[in-house]
């Protein structure tokens, strides 16, 4: 009996497919059974080679793309040929004679529910909508509650996450009202990081654009086999086509966040500990999330802060928690986060439609919190603005309201907020201020919350600990280069940098060894500027070195500094024009001479811009 071309697809041809794939079709597969899409233009190796639920051999791009093909599929695409031409090509490689070929029209595949989707004629095309849609809010949703119940109902468990949560100030009952939840490390013996992803298996191999939906989400990451710690934790057997995934927030509190309307827009996660990088916001780059300009609990407090007419904005979740704790009206709450130190013209103007006419900025104690309120202070012209007083340095909001036991209401929060419109005989701002019980050490005192005007922030003395990080050379100057015209690996190489920069020394080296190592601003990397710079990041980078070892400007030419870079003088051109539009580099020209200054911020410290600049 022949064989037909469905049996072709068999997963006993898996090997002689791929052959094929790469020696005819010129697909180069990594490791095996990945490669970059050969029908968009791929950065991030999307394109998959695997065995389904029914033993046939398919291919799978995570990109643009969102398609599923058999192999017919990819050489009719790739050779711009009909199905009965593609047929005989692929059993001819085979050396197989006796074949029953398909001879009616054929429509490739693209869902495995129902065999069919799009015309063999319709060209693959891009993605142009870059919006979250009502599908991957579905998803996100779902992935929330799924961790909010993975919590709750396994409490022994993660013991240790109930209790930390629970001293952070988020009870039980917070947790479910804010549907707060928690994803198991990779360690995690039972779940091994995968928990979401193994829930949603059986789905995910009957219809791989359901799981394209997830990661575009930013619900799983591919987990980085260049790195000794995560590829223990690779499955790199043959058709585990999901073995090189794991959920994104691996080890991490998850944080749903919600828009105005409430609508799920992202998930933040929180590390149980402060080593390496605590608070993780979904990537940006390889999904539809967008996270600028997110208000932690506007869901739920816009109603009151219209009725109000007062907001009080924090800079953490936690600082968020603190001022809920402590107000009598719970159900009511007029605080929300921005989950940093910026506040944004977009949630300006949504709290000023709500009506707003006291904004409380109750950023962190520390340079770069106290930097976010005059800020936020000089953008709201229209209202008046005051800050939380009396705090210690580096102190925050959580610690600040730590131990009140009384109330603070709403109402009260209104009329304190309208009586310091009122001028003082002296002509100085007017603060104002709650008196408060608070327990410490099984002990009842009084203390005072204090409100002061904006007014009054430039009186306010403040001295950071340390305004510096600092990182070893050695760990960064071998990736600051451009030696490779491979995007994927440029990507791959300035997400390495932006992971080092994020877990700076914990504290400065001694004096006698700092030759070794150089520093950067504690704003310049808390407030995310380094993510701002693009590719331009590695040449910013390899300038401040230079002039930190120096310690004076660099007078090299583009040729030489081309040399440092593995790179040509065009692309120094290019990237030094990126810096000095951000204002992040001053360059001076002198005859056929120049010399650089790097700078850490813009000129008028209004943060970095960057417009795109092809090339």
């Amino acid at each position: 009996m022949p064989l037909t071309y469905r049996d072709l697809k068999n997963r006993r041809y898996l090997e002689p497919t791929r052959n094929f794939a790469e020696s005819v079709l010129t697909i180069k597969f990594l490791n095996g059974d990945r490669s970059f899409c050969p029908f968009h233009e791929d950065t991030k190796d999307s394109f998959r080679i695997y065995v389904n639920g029914k033993d046939e051999v398919r291919f799978h791009c995570f990109g643009e793309c969102g398609k599923d093909w058999d192999i017919y599929d990819v050489i009719m695409l790739k050779d711009n040929c009909s199905f009965q031409q593609a047929q005989k090509k692929f059993a001819e490689y085979l050396g197989l004679k006796d074949v029953e070929f398909h001879k009616g029209r054929y429509r490739y595949h693209v869902d495995l529910e129902t065999g069919q989707n799009e015309n063999q004629d319709e060209p693959v095309t891009s993605v142009d909508d870059e919006d979250l849609t009502d599908e991957h809010r579905k998803v996100l949703q779902e992935s929330a509650e799924f961790y909010n119940d993975l919590l709750l109902s396994q409490k022994d468990g993660f013991e240790k996450v109930i209790k930390y949560l629970k001293k952070r100030g988020v009870g039980e009952d917070t947790i479910r009202k804010y549907n707060i939840g928690f994803c198991p490390a990779l360690k995690d013996e039972k779940h091994e990081g995968r928990a979401l992803l193994n829930q949603y298996m059986e789905r995910f191999t009957d219809d791989l654009t359901l799981f394209q939906c997830f990661q575009r989400a930013g619900l799983f990451r591919l987990l980085d086999e260049a790195h000794v710690y995560y590829r223990k934790f690779i499955d790199f057997r043959p058709g585990k086509i999901f073995g090189r995934y794991a959920d994104y927030f691996a080890n991490r509190i998850t944080f749903p966040v919600y828009n105005i309307n409430g609508q799920i827009e992202g998930i933040i996660g929180r590390l149980t500990h402060n080593r390496g990088l605590r608070w993780m916001k979904q990537n940006q780059e390889d999904t539809y999330i967008q996270s600028k300009g997110w208000l932690y609990g506007i869901d739920k407090a816009a109603r009151w802060i219209k009725q109000y007419q007062t907001v009080i904005i924090v800079e953490g979740i936690f600082d968020y928690f603190a001022f809920y704790n402590i107000s009598e009206n719970r159900g009511h709450p007029i605080v929300v986060s921005t989950l940093g130190t910026r506040i944004d013209d977009t949630s300006i103007g949504l709290l000023t439609d709500l009506g707003v006419k006291h904004f409380i900025i109750a950023y962190d104690w520390d340079k770069a919190g106290r930097k976010g309120i005059s800020t936020a202070a000089k953008k709201i012209t229209d209202s008046k603005v005051s800050y939380l007083g009396s705090m210690k340095e580096d102190e925050d909001p959580a610690d600040k309201l730590k131990g009140i036991i009384t109330g603070i209401s709403n109402f009260g929060i209104h009329h304190l907020q309208k009586g310091m419109d009122i001028k003082s005989r002296s002509g100085k701002p007017v603060m104002s201020s709650f008196l408060v019980q608070r327990e410490k050490r099984n002990k009842i005192y009084k203390d005072e919350v204090l409100f002061k005007p904006t007014e009054n922030l430039d009186n306010e003395r403040i001295q950071s600990k340390s305004t510096d990080y600092w990182y070893r050379k050695s760990d960064v100057l071998p990736a600051l280069t451009y030696d490779s015209g491979n995007r994927a690996r440029l990507n791959k190489k300035l997400k390495e940098i932006r992971s080092c920069l994020e877990n700076p020394l914990k504290d400065p080296p001694p004096e006698q060894n700092q030759n070794d190592y150089f520093k950067l601003p504690r704003n310049f990397i808390e407030d995310e500027h380094y993510m701002d710079i693009g590719d331009a990041l590695i040449l910013h980078l390899r300038l401040a070195i230079e002039q930190q070892t120096r310690e004076r400007r660099i007078k090299e030419s583009d040729s030489t500094i081309a040399d440092w870079m593995r790179t040509t003088r065009r692309n120094i051109r290019k990237y030094k024009n990126q810096l000095k539009e951000a204002g992040l580099i001053d360059i001076r020209v002198k005859g056929i001479h120049q010399s650089l200054t790097v700078r850490y911020f813009s000129k008028n410290n209004t943060g970095i811009v960057m417009s795109k600049v092809d090339g």
